[in-house]
C-alpha cells in the first residue's frame, strides 16, 4: 500500500471532499500533502527518517505503516488547504449597498476563518500531544483509577466501589 492510498482518503475527511466531482483531485492532494510533509518534518523528530521529493511528489521511504506520520501529515494538509480555501474567500469578499438594497458575502470568509483555525488547531494539538507524549497520536493509556474513596463507599447513583487500587 502506498502512501497515496492512506493519506488521501483520511485528508479528503477532514476537509469534506468526499463526494465525487471532488474539488481536489488526487494530483494537487498529493502535491500539499508532500508539502505538508516537509513541513511536518521540521517540526516533529520521528524515528523513521522521510526524504521528501517536491518535484517528483514523493516520499520515501513509504510511511503507510507509520500511523503517526500520516496522522500528522493529514492534519496539516487539511491545515493547509482550509487556509488556502479561507485566503480565496478573503479575495473574493465584498459587502455592497445601494440604498435599501444590499449584498454581502463576507459571512463566507467568517465561517471559512472558523473552519481553518479548527483544523490547524487540531494539527496543533495532535503535534503537541506527539511530542510530549508516549510518540503516539490518538492513542491513550488506560490503567486503574483510584477516586481515593474507601472500600464500601456507595457511589450517589447507586454504583458499589469494590476495587481498591494501591
Amino acid at each position: 500500500m502506498s502512501w497515496q492510498t492512506t493519506i488521501i482518503p483520511i485528508v479528503r475527511g477532514l476537509i469534506f471532499d468526499i463526494t465525487p466531482p471532488y474539488t481536489y483531485g488526487d494530483t494537487r492532494l498529493e502535491e500539499l500533502i508532500v508539502v505538508s510533509a516537509v513541513l511536518v518534518t521540521h517540526e516533529v523528530d520521528f524515528s523513521t527518517t522521510y526524504t521528501m521529493d517536491l518535484n517528483a511528489v514523493s516520499i520515501s521511504p513509504d510511511p503507510s505503516s507509520d500511523d503517526d506520520f500520516v496522522a500528522l501529515v493529514a492534519l496539516r494538509t487539511a491545515c493547509l488547504i482550509a487556509q488556502g480555501e479561507l485566503k480565496d474567500a478573503a479575495n473574493t469578499a465584498i459587502r455592497v449597498k445601494d440604498g435599501p438594497a444590499s449584498i454581502d458575502n463576507s459571512g463566507k470568509a467568517k465561517t471559512l476563518g472558523e473552519v481553518a483555525e479548527n483544523a490547524c488547531e487540531a494539527y496543533e494539538k495532535a503535534k503537541q500531544n506527539f511530542q510530549i507524549g508516549d510518540g503516539s497520536v490518538g492513542r491513550a493509556i488506560v490503567g486503574p483509577y483510584n477516586t481515593g474513596r474507601s472500600p464500601g463507599y456507595t457511589h450517589p447513583y447507586g454504583y458499589y466501589n469494590e476495587r481498591r487500587f494501591n
